[in-house]
């Protein structure tokens, strides 16, 4: 995409068009940093797993999209998962807003059900606070102490 843009830039530059030209470079610079992907990032604990696109209909997971591991993919394949700080939970977040035991997901009948277990700093489900058991949906973002946000996927 960057030759197509100097291409481009050359031809406006050829006809006198320097206002043109530059303006044109810089839109094609733009466009190239919007397709700019976050690279794969590998799990530092042995219990998280990365998925493929192609897992099998009906598997959950939850993708980090702010945080300390920005970018993982935790697979949900158990009946309990537990989230926090303390690294004998299944999905460890290092993060000092994160409670050493911070939440739990259930997995019944493939649905995914999300608790908090006694956080500090509390757990939230599209920016409200989770008092009691709910339900996640597909594309449900998970706040993990107000700083660490997880996107749920069925």
């Amino acid at each position: 995409m960057d030759n197509i843009g100097i291409v481009l830039a050359g031809i406006c530059f050829c006809f006198g068009g320097l206002i043109l030209g530059i303006a044109l470079v810089l839109l094609v610079q733009w466009l190239s940093n919007q397709q700019t992907k976050i690279p794969p990032v590998m799990p530092q604990d042995a219990n998280a797993t990365i998925i493929t696109p192609n897992q099998k209909q009906g598997t959950c997971w939850l993708v980090m999209t702010q945080g300390p591991k920005r970018g993982q993919t935790y697979l949900i394949d158990r009946p309990l998962v537990c989230i926090g700080r303390d690294p004998e939970n299944d999905f460890m977040i290092d993060h000092p807003q994160v409670s050493r035991k911070h939440a739990s997901i259930t997995l019944q009948n493939n649905q995914c059900y999300l608790e908090d277990i006694g956080s500090s700093n509390g757990t939230y489900i599209n920016k409200n606070r989770v008092t009691g058991r709910y339900r996640l949906v597909n594309g449900d973002v998970i706040g993990l102490g107000g700083v660490v946000l997880m996107t749920f996927y069925q």
